[in-house]
């Protein structure tokens, strides 16, 4: 008996199936979890993708001749859709395989029963609140770079902080080393505290691109973004978040430095090329009204570059150049300011062309020899 019977506007499809099977995991714990669930009924079709942590709906207008649902495998059913030419494509399933018609060709692709999907929780009565999607994509992606690429021990590390206070909201992400926070004044009565984990982040960047306005919701221990025909649902992480203002030194003891960031960069790159592959580490010295970079490792030599900077008192710190360059990367101004006071003390960098973004990165071990 079929069990299911629709046609989809195949380049609708293509989209919609390119969202929910970035969410699926390359390496699946569960077979299931490697499927996308389809489900037709009231003039809709719905993809669902879920890795237990993340889960995403997406949902088009299809005309659907019979209700039902099934599971295929994400990518081969993505890969597949996204190969064929016809405008409309027909999907009718039988038991657990579906049956893809598109003009005179024809497939069958095997699947698993919609039984064995964990449920997704669609609907969320928690706090809700509407954002701009241009401004929440901003504050993530201006936050989001700080932290952990992977897991370093502490969930926290691979995350960003989403917090609105007194109509203030402030995003903050720290890997340990470096950490970056986003300020900004908000027409938000409620007060928020999320720690939302990157793959989540990284996905909802993605998706705020979707449409003007967004939802964000918060329940359970959960928060939900709706963007135009899209839903994600993520897990927080259920910890608090580290007591990151210990990383801001007082303004007043820092001495600021102005500089000019596209020539700061390029001298960065080149001498983040001489850094050792342990250390990652160069030596900033400022004196006599210049910059002076330096770097040394065994395995590719030394180098040494510098550029005039309006800099009256002699310092000296190490910083990893990488970190240095990807917060001038979220820099809008042409000239930055850097504020340093002590060898051993974070580095504060600041874009005077955003008000509220400011950038921290700490201190590397001085190296005598250097």
């Amino acid at each position: 008996a079929i069990g299911m019977k629709c046609i989809v506007n195949r380049s609708q499809l293509v989209s919609l199936i390119s969202v929910a099977q970035r969410i699926v995991p390359a390496k699946a714990i569960l077979p299931i979890l490697s499927n996308v669930l389809i489900e037709a009924g009231d003039g809709m079709i719905t993809l669902s993708a879920t890795d237990l942590n993340v889960s995403l709906q997406a949902s088009m207008p299809a005309q659907v001749e019979l209700a039902g649902a099934i599971t295929l495998p994400a990518r081969r059913f993505f890969q597949l859709i996204r190969e064929l030419s016809t405008p409309m494509i027909e999907i009718t399933v039988e038991g657990n395989i579906a049956q893809i018609r598109a003009g005179s060709s024809h497939f069958k692709v095997n699947g698993i029963d919609k039984s064995e999907f964990p449920p997704i929780p669609s609907q969320m009565t928690g706090l809700t609140v509407d954002v701009k999607s241009d401004d929440l994509r901003e504050m993530l992606i201006r936050t989001s770079f700080a932290a952990a690429r992977e897991e370093v021990g502490k969930p926290a590390c691979v995350s960003v902080l989403m917090k609105i206070e007194k109509k203030v909201a402030t995003f903050v992400a720290t890997d340990g080393k470096r950490l970056a926070r986003f300020q900004k004044s908000i027409e938000i009565d409620q007060d928020i505290t999320a720690v939302v984990p990157l793959k989540a982040v990284q996905e909802m960047i993605d998706l705020l691109s979707f449409d003007e306005t967004a939802t964000l919701s918060f329940l359970d221990g959960k928060i939900l973004l709706k963007v135009g025909p899209v839903c994600l649902i993520a897990k927080l992480i259920g910890l608090p978040y580290p007591d990151y203002a210990r990383a801001f030194v007082d303004q007043n003891e820092l001495t600021i430095i102005n500089i000019h960031k596209e020539e700061w960069v390029a001298l960065l790159r080149q001498i983040a090329l001489f850094t050792s592959e342990t250390s990652h580490s160069a030596r900033f010295t400022f004196k006599d009204g210049l910059m002076r970079l330096r770097a040394q490792s065994p395995e590719y030599g030394e180098g040494e570059v510098e550029m005039a900077v309006d800099v009256a008192k002699e310092l000296d710190i190490a910083f990893n150049p990488h970190y240095v360059m990807e917060a001038l990367k979220h820099c809008k101004g042409d000239v930055v300011r850097l504020g340093i006071c002590h060898p051993y003390m974070p580095g504060l960098i600041l874009d005077p062309a955003s008000v509220g973004v400011d950038f921290v990165v700490m201190p590397m071990r001085l190296k005598e020899d250097d």
